[in-house]
């Protein structure tokens, strides 16, 4: 691709160059949602605090495993989508999806939505608690990923804790 010159300019407008490619519809959707930085600050410090508030909420239901699950994992939802605000959902999702994070990220991101299935549909209270160990726990995991030798500090201590 070489660099526009003043001619360009005047082939162009007396139509004697190529004409001008038209964006496609991923260039304009991303040309219209592109947020400045105070705006991805607030989208991310709002996200952020509706979800931590929601998790807040969701403890005065620990009695009720099903109310517990859904304001657990809607808070969930709302911080993982403060950091699409934060990083950019491309930039996020890419991060999410690196080989060291992929699988905590997925279990994550199932355990979010068996959670809010077995709290909403299903209804039973035995599998929105096994699930909202396991969305803990996938967290947990994915959160661990980003301190160096973090994963095999935890198994080594897992494995001379617990007996064989």
């Amino acid at each position: 691709h070489r660099p526009a010159t003043t001619m360009d300019g005047w082939t162009q407008m007396l139509g004697l160059g190529p004409p001008k490619r038209e964006p496609t519809l991923f260039e304009s959707l991303d040309a219209e949602l592109t947020l400045g930085y105070k705006k991805r600050i607030m989208g991310f410090a709002i996200c952020l605090g509706l979800g931590v508030l929601c998790c807040f909420v969701s403890t005065w239901f620990l009695i009720s495993p099903v109310a517990f699950g859904k304001f657990y994992s809607i808070g969930s939802c709302l911080i993982l989508a403060s950091t699409f605000f934060l990083m950019g959902p491309t930039a996020q999702l890419k991060t999410m999806f690196q080989p060291s994070r992929a699988t905590a990220s997925i279990i994550y991101i199932l355990s979010i939505f068996g959670t809010l299935y077995a709290a909403l549909k299903m209804q039973k209270m035995g599998a929105t608690i096994v699930l909202i160990f396991v969305q803990f726990g996938a967290a947990l995991w994915y959160g661990l990923s980003f301190i160096p030798f973090c994963h095999q500090i935890v198994i080594k201590t897992g494995s001379t804790l617990l007996p064989s």
